[in-house]
């Protein structure tokens, strides 16, 4: 039996998840945590990542054509997504 495996890079992407791990990690840290300088990187991470974060459409649309494709290509990036998304107005 042959199966396609296919690779679909989506890049960041806007989630609830994403969004409150900077808050989740800090919360969880006891004073003097020799972990913070690494919980203040991940915030600055995290910050930067969400104003460069696409709609969720976007990958869920690369992996619907995915699935849907008679011969889907191996890889796939989302941002041929993302431009075929703002041309049809979603």
């Amino acid at each position: 039996m042959r199966r396609t495996v296919i690779v679909i890079e989506p890049g960041s992407f806007q989630s609830a998840m994403s969004h409150d791990i900077p808050e989740r990690l800090a919360a969880s840290l006891p004073p003097g945590s020799p972990f913070k300088p690494i919980v203040e990187f991940t915030e600055r991470t995290s910050a930067r990542e969400e104003r460069h974060a696409r709609d969720p459409k976007i990958l869920a649309r690369a992996v619907y054509r995915a699935v849907q494709a008679a011969l889907p290509g191996q890889r796939r990036d989302t941002k041929q997504d993302s431009e075929r998304l703002a041309e049809d107005g979603c």
